[in-house]
């Protein structure tokens, strides 16, 4: 596989962190190659592959099978017992989260971790002492 075309992702602020390839023969005369992209921080407008068959003696097809997802945005609201945090934004950190959470005293003694991706995030709070 050879790797070229990353400059034109780098100078958009649409870096690759990896490429998967993987091939498969459904029959003797077909190869197909399944090409994978994950890129950083949730870049998903990357162009569509192109495909030089000059080296090659068949057809080559150039399909995105799908889009990336784009990042998550917008705000949420916490609350717990009749208290509530208001506008957090979907893109805080566990900290940003804990420190919001915090400054109120309903949720005075919490720790927040999170996980997942920029596509898919999800927040565990613990309540410390309750």
């Amino acid at each position: 596989v050879q790797q070229t075309g990353f400059p034109v992702f780098y100078s958009s602020n649409r870096a690759i962190d990896t490429i998967s390839v993987t091939a498969t023969a459904p029959d003797a005369a077909t190869t197909v190659y399944t090409v994978s992209v994950a890129t950083f921080d949730c870049a998903s407008d990357l162009p569509l592959f192109t495909a030089d068959s000059t080296l090659l003696s068949g057809s080559v097809t150039v399909s995105r099978v799908s889009a990336g997802s784009p990042r998550v945005s917008g705000y949420f609201d916490v609350s717990f017992n009749g208290a509530t945090v208001s506008n957090i934004s979907v893109q805080s950190s566990s900290t940003d989260l804990e420190n919001r959470l915090s400054a109120d005293p309903a949720f005075s003694k919490v720790s927040v971790s999170t996980s997942g991706s920029c596509t898919a995030k999800q927040w565990t709070v613990l309540f410390n002492g309750l």
